[in-house]
Protein backbone atom coordinates (compact mmCIF):
# COMPACT_ATOMS: atom_id res chain seq x y z
CA UNK A 1 0.00 0.00 0.00
CA UNK A 2 2.82 2.49 0.73
CA UNK A 3 3.83 2.45 -2.82
CA UNK A 4 -0.39 3.12 -4.14
CA UNK A 5 -0.16 5.69 -1.49
CA UNK A 6 2.86 7.46 -2.99
CA UNK A 7 1.63 7.10 -6.43
CA UNK A 8 -1.82 8.75 -5.00
CA UNK A 9 0.52 11.63 -3.67
CA UNK A 10 2.32 12.00 -6.66
CA UNK A 11 -1.17 12.54 -8.91
CA UNK A 12 -2.04 15.00 -6.38
CA UNK A 13 1.09 16.79 -6.37
CA UNK A 14 1.00 17.39 -10.08
CA UNK A 15 -2.03 19.01 -10.59
CA UNK A 16 -1.07 21.20 -7.20
CA UNK A 17 2.28 21.95 -8.25
CA UNK A 18 0.87 23.01 -11.85
CA UNK A 19 -2.36 25.40 -10.26
CA UNK A 20 0.05 26.39 -7.25
CA UNK A 21 3.11 27.22 -9.68
CA UNK A 22 0.75 29.59 -11.96
CA UNK A 23 1.26 31.25 -15.51
CA UNK A 24 4.96 31.98 -14.46
CA UNK A 25 6.17 28.58 -13.06
CA UNK A 26 7.52 27.90 -16.19
CA UNK A 27 10.01 31.20 -16.39
CA UNK A 28 10.83 30.73 -12.66
CA UNK A 29 12.26 27.34 -13.33
CA UNK A 30 13.86 27.69 -16.37
CA UNK A 31 15.68 30.95 -14.92
CA UNK A 32 16.59 29.33 -11.63
CA UNK A 33 17.70 25.79 -12.92
CA UNK A 34 18.45 26.74 -16.83
CA UNK A 35 19.43 23.06 -17.17
CA UNK A 36 17.97 19.64 -16.49
CA UNK A 37 14.74 17.95 -15.79
CA UNK A 38 13.99 21.06 -13.49
CA UNK A 39 14.15 23.69 -15.90
CA UNK A 40 11.60 22.29 -18.09
CA UNK A 41 8.41 22.90 -16.11
CA UNK A 42 5.90 20.98 -18.43
CA UNK A 43 8.57 17.82 -18.92
CA UNK A 44 9.28 17.78 -14.96
CA UNK A 45 5.02 17.87 -14.15
CA UNK A 46 5.24 14.37 -16.83
CA UNK A 47 7.84 12.92 -15.18
CA UNK A 48 6.18 13.34 -11.70
CA UNK A 49 2.51 11.93 -13.17
CA UNK A 50 4.48 9.27 -14.74
CA UNK A 51 5.70 8.52 -11.89
CA UNK A 52 2.98 8.41 -9.53
CA UNK A 53 0.75 6.26 -12.15
CA UNK A 54 3.62 4.16 -12.19
CA UNK A 55 3.46 3.78 -8.20
CA UNK A 56 -0.45 3.35 -7.71
CA UNK A 57 -0.39 0.64 -10.47
CA UNK A 58 2.96 -1.18 -8.78
CA UNK A 59 0.90 -0.77 -5.41
CA UNK A 60 -2.15 -2.33 -6.32
CA UNK A 61 -0.69 -5.30 -8.32
CA UNK A 62 1.37 -5.80 -5.04
CA UNK A 63 -1.48 -5.63 -3.04
CA UNK A 64 -3.35 -8.01 -5.55
CA UNK A 65 -1.14 -10.61 -5.30
CA UNK A 66 -0.32 -10.18 -1.47
CA UNK A 67 -4.37 -10.88 -0.74
CA UNK A 68 -3.79 -13.97 -3.36
CA UNK A 69 -1.08 -15.55 -1.59
CA UNK A 70 -1.91 -15.21 2.21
Amino acid sequence: MLYAGIGVFAVFARFFIGWNEGSWGEEYYLEEYETGIFSDFGGMLTVILVTGIVCLIVGIIVWLIGRRVE
